[in-house]
């Protein structure tokens, strides 16, 4: 997931989605809400690098509770973060 995260945040989408799909495919061997919740985090900011703000905020407040569900607490917080835009605006973007 950190890998589709970087390239997410540099704009490479191509490469973001690549590994997004090995995220995805490793996640569903595995147990639990914290590999879902994962996958989530790297989906929004997929989605936030593609612009699709109200996507991104949507994904990371689904993956914040599975966070917070899975004991979490700081990557929870972190994708609240997001989820409220509080991130979105404080990094100069707007929905």
């Amino acid at each position: 997931m950190p890998a589709a995260i970087a390239c997410a945040e540099v704009g490479d989408l191509e490469d973001a989605y690549r590994h997004l799909a090995v995220a995805e495919a490793s996640a569903a061997r595995w147990e639990g809400a914290a590999w879902p919740a994962a996958v989530l985090a790297a989906r929004a900011h997929v989605a936030l690098a593609e612009g699709q703000i109200d996507d991104a905020m949507d994904l990371s407040d689904r993956a914040a509770n599975l966070f917070r569900l899975a004991g979490h607490h700081r990557e929870a917080e972190r994708c609240s973060r997001i989820g409220s835009g509080s991130e979105l605006h404080s990094a100069g973007r707007h929905g």
